[in-house]
């Protein structure tokens, strides 16, 4: 994998592990399982795109990556033609829930950053990077959407507004970030009203069993926080996850203690958790009340 040594997240995860975010591969993979094309909004350099291609092809389905910064657009594209994928491609493009453009703030990818974090807006300011976007419904009308991965920093909500018509129609498993916990109800309560059940996916950023073997965590307390969403008519089910019954409440928000100790006695359990995610026995720290990803600033190695 070709990875940019400055970005502090993503390039130096791969460098480092040889890996990025594969406790969420491990879960995508197992819904990739028939032909139909599988969707990735937010690919940045293809650390996930890759794998979810391949596993993509031996299920006779093909995808349909975006990335709107064209750094990391040149980076993905360099990645899906070095391992050899032939069953993906890739746009330019932002999506959201009209066509036009976005812009963003132009980070500079030769000085330390995470390059991942940066968010898409509707209003351009001096220096902003324009790029095109469209609706997920427009340029893939009349493919068999089966799985949605979504990972835009904030912009979730625009993606699912123009992508409301196959949601409707094709009922695709969707995979979306939710690290913001002011925009969390609206996600959630959104899903919600188009019939999807919704469980949490609280992982952390290491993985000890990294590819490369190595035991240095260099994102100690760190975690994402994603939403595995189910249609909720099909007889799949996420029994080993915590399943969202409170729109309000989110898992980088530790719970009251007294609200706790009231919703145990009226709910009979007598657990101790703390980090207010239903059966999630691992406490987020305070700093993951904002964006997990934007904490951490790692002076680059030497490659």
């Amino acid at each position: 994998m070709l990875a940019n040594r400055f970005d502090t997240y993503i390039g130096q995860a791969l460098i480092e592990y040889g890996e990025y975010g594969e406790h969420e591969l491990d879960l995508l993979r197992r819904f990739i399982t028939q032909p139909g094309t599988i969707v990735e909004v937010g690919a940045n350099n293809g650390s996930q795109t890759v794998a979810l291609a391949q596993a993509a092809r031996t299920a006779g389905a093909s995808l349909v990556a975006f990335e709107p910064q064209p750094f990391l657009f040149q980076n993905l594209c360099a990645n899906l033609a070095l391992n050899g994928i032939d069953n993906a491609i890739a746009w330019p493009f932002a999506a959201s829930d009209k066509a036009g453009s976005v812009a963003f703030g132009q980070p500079d990818y030769r000085q330390p950053g995470n390059f991942g974090s940066v968010s898409m807006q509707e209003q351009a300011f001096v220096g902003d990077v324009i790029v095109p976007s469209i609706r997920l419904d427009d340029v893939l009308a009349g493919r068999q959407v089966r799985l949605m991965k979504i990972d835009v920093e904030g912009f979730e909500m625009q993606v699912l507004k123009g992508a409301a018509g196959l949601i409707e129609t094709c009922r695709p498993v969707i995979y979306i970030e939710n690290d913001r916990p002011a925009q969390s109800q609206s996600l959630i309560d959104y899903l919600w009203r188009r019939g999807y059940r919704l469980w949490w996916h609280v992982t952390t950023l290491f993985n000890v069993g990294n590819y490369r073997r190595k035991a240095d965590n260099r994102y100690a307390g760190l975690h994402s926080f994603n939403m595995i969403c189910l249609p909720s008519e099909s007889e799949m089910t996420m029994d080993e996850l915590p399943e969202v019954t409170d729109s309000s409440a989110h898992p980088g928000i530790p719970v009251p203690a007294h609200t706790m100790a009231a919703h145990e006695e009226t709910q009979g359990l007598s657990d101790t958790r703390t980090d207010g995610a239903s059966g999630n026995e691992d406490p987020v720290s305070d700093g993951a009340r904002e964006p997990a990803k934007r904490r951490l600033e790692l002076v680059p190695d030497s490659v």
